[in-house]
């Protein structure tokens, strides 16, 4: 419910950042309606999108994390979801913070296998080490 919620305060957001800056915004009278709609639509698209990710990421603890140890948890993401919406820059640096976080855990993981692969690491506890004698085992 919560993303839900989310992704509508971010569409909220984009509304509230094109109302404020319509004296800015250059119309070109002779694109037609459609032209102007789907770029309507597609703003508070965007700023849906912004407020459900923003949502996703405070809940999964990749960003802002502190959030959801509050007592006004659902309040604060709610506000921070319309300012996530509002922001034409934050969804951008939000994509680019997950990946980084995400192909920095592969590289990661990665590095991890080929040690693994090429016997760097330490030796399993279950390993026999060959020093060339056979050993007796006597039962």
């Amino acid at each position: 419910m919560e993303v839900f919620l989310g992704a509508a305060m971010g569409s909220l957001g984009a509304l509230i950042s094109v109302l404020l800056r319509s004296d800015q915004l250059e119309i070109d009278a002779s694109a037609g309606r459609r032209v102007h709609y789907f770029e309507g639509i597609m703003r508070a698209l965007i700023g849906a999108l912004a407020g459900l990710l923003f949502v996703l990421a405070v809940k999964s603890n990749v960003l802002l994390g502190a959030i959801n140890r509050s007592d006004k948890a659902f309040t604060i993401l709610l506000a921070v979801s319309i300012v996530a919406g509002a922001s034409e820059r934050l969804l951008p640096n939000l994509i680019n913070q997950i990946s980084a976080i995400l192909v920095g855990n592969l590289e990661r993981t990665a590095k991890q296998s080929i040690v693994e692969t090429k016997g760097e690491g330490p030796p399993d506890d279950d390993e026999t080490r060959d020093d060339g004698e056979d050993e007796e085992i006597v039962s």
